[in-house]
């Protein structure tokens, strides 16, 4: 277990932090970054196709989704060819009914896109259908922080002094380097 499962849990409208591990290359092996780079933006406003566990959208196969918040949720899903493990933050086209929110998303994944941290996740490419938009990550395994502590009780001073260590890593990264401030910390 470590640190970058705690950073899973963030909410979903804010900036993701995840463990980066040693599936850097995968976007270039995988191919799947052709054809997904840029979004349309498009407002859909037609009622959403319900996404289900066997779901199978682009090259994807949706298995469990494992977050939801206001405006998106993320699945666990697998790319069909490698069958390598994605997270995919899921974003109801509806949901983006101004200007404004359709910025936020634009400049979302631009940041998802510039970053290269060793605690940040990877980020793969983004696509859209008629009702969502697609946000493909690194999957890390294992839940997060809080439901550790919560299972297996307080960290001992070493670990905390670790995790706390990594995140400072991340957001000192986000502040000086990407000029990015993270409104929204919580456990």
């Amino acid at each position: 277990w470590s640190f970058k499962a705690f950073l899973i849990n963030f909410k979903f409208n804010s900036i993701w932090f995840f463990f980066a591990v040693a599936q850097r290359f995968l976007a270039n092996i995988l191919n799947i970054n052709s054809n997904h780079t840029d979004l349309q933006l498009q407002t859909g406003m037609a009622e959403p196709t319900k996404i289900t566990p066997g779901s199978e959208i682009d090259n994807f196969i949706f298995e469990k989704e494992i977050g939801s918040g206001a405006f998106a949720s993320v699945w666990k899903a697998h790319h069909k060819v490698s069958k390598t493990s994605v997270a995919i933050k899921t974003i109801e086209k509806r949901s983006l009914n101004n200007d404004v929110a359709r910025t936020r998303l634009v400049r979302e994944i631009a940041l998802f896109k510039s970053m290269d941290h060793p605690f940040i996740s990877e980020f793969f490419c983004s696509f859209e259908d008629e009702s969502y938009y697609y946000l493909v990550m690194e999957f890390v395994e294992n839940g997060n922080l809080l439901d550790y502590v919560n299972n297996n009780g307080r960290l001992s001073e070493d670990q905390a002094r670790r995790y706390f260590g990594q995140l400072v890593s991340v957001l000192e990264y986000l502040h000086h380097v990407k000029k990015v401030a993270h409104r929204d910390l919580k456990c």
